[in-house]
């Protein structure tokens, strides 16, 4: 029996040595990306831009008019400002002509804006670092992409809203139904279809790179500093939210607040590619202003640079709300309409 003991301590010997039990990552109140299912983003996505667009429409209507406006020098503008504008346009083409082109965007962005937050929601997944959260870096990437994505649809359907808001410009008995100028687009091939996509990239993709590290950078110091519980999520009884995660402490206003002041900070610093954009895809406006580089030379040469800026106002004004609304639609939906 005395080899007994000699043969367990040489068993002992062969077998592996205990792993020490690894420390868990420190944790701390941060952005955690969840896993995202894309067909439910589609949906949340989809319906979000349809209230942000509904809501916010007349003041893009005013915006392009502001800016597709060509004034010789001396002559009288007939749109001051973009106040003076919706006045102008509600005076003499009454309502309807501040929704022109809304039809058009209604279905436009549907898939636009599904594709911008479904995209940036999904890379923001898979570019997250081991303890899940995000980098200020990979938050870019994931912004680049998505602007990327959108442009797709956002050229050809931009293009139309704008040659239909600026149609209503003309006289009542020169002015074409949407599906006239529908069928004209389309039968001038790809081209024509998506005409101004190099300006609308030169736009959406630095506003989306902008837009959301900003955005989540602004909820996570809400998340910080909110003191007073204003902006935090009330969670219903029962519920275990995770402290740490800044989208399971910032509620609906803070959401809105945030994604506003994101919106209005990046949609004023892409306006100069907005007008150049705008006046690119009007009608008549490739033959005008050719292309990007001519665009920006004759814009500069004959109305100084501050024509760059023409409409910026109306785009913080428009461009916050409106993703101040279509971010807290899309992060509020699933909370109320899980799919």
């Amino acid at each position: 029996m005395a080899g007994v003991p000699a043969a367990a301590a040489a068993v002992e010997q062969l077998a592996p040595a205990p792993v020490p039990a690894q420390r868990p990552a420190t944790r701390r109140l941060g952005m955690y990306p969840p896993e995202v299912n894309f067909l439910k983003d589609l949906v949340y996505g989809g319906t979000a831009g349809v209230v942000g667009a509904a809501t916010m429409f007349p003041v893009d209507t005013a915006k392009t008019r502001v800016q597709n406006e060509k004034v010789a020098a001396g002559a009288r503008r007939a749109y001051t400002s973009i106040y003076g504008a919706l006045k102008t346009i509600a005076r003499t083409e009454g309502v309807r002509g501040l929704y022109n082109g809304l039809q058009i965007q209604a279905l436009g962005i549907i898939p636009e804006k599904a594709l911008k937050l479904s995209v940036n929601d999904s890379m923001r997944y898979r570019l997250r670092s081991a303890d899940g959260s995000i980098t200020f870096f990979n938050e870019t990437v994931a912004g680049a992409a998505a602007g990327f994505s959108q442009v797709l649809v956002t050229s050809p359907m931009e293009m139309l809203k704008i040659r239909l808001q600026n149609e209503a410009t003309k006289p009542r008995a020169q002015q074409r139904p949407a599906s006239a100028i529908v069928r004209e687009v389309v039968a001038g091939g790809v081209g024509s279809v998506y005409r101004g996509t190099a300006a609308t990239l030169l736009r959406d993709v630095p506003f989306s790179v902008l837009y959301f590290p900003i955005f989540s950078n602004l909820k996570l110091f809400v998340a910080r500093h909110d003191s007073t519980g204003v902006f935090r999520y009330l969670h219903r009884p029962g519920t275990s939210p995770d402290e740490l995660n800044v989208n399971h402490r910032v509620g609906a206003l803070g959401t809105f607040v945030t994604g506003t002041v994101a919106g209005m900070v990046a949609g004023y610093a892409v306006t100069p590619a907005d007008v150049i954009k705008t006046r690119l895809q009007s009608q008549g406006g490739k033959e005008l202003w050719v292309n990007i580089p001519t665009c920006a030379r004759l814009t500069y040469q004959r109305e100084g640079a501050a024509a760059f800026f023409k409409g910026a106002p109306a785009r913080m004004v428009l461009i916050g709300a409106l993703f101040g609304i279509v971010v807290v639609t899309y992060e509020t939906l699933p909370r109320y309409i899980p799919l």
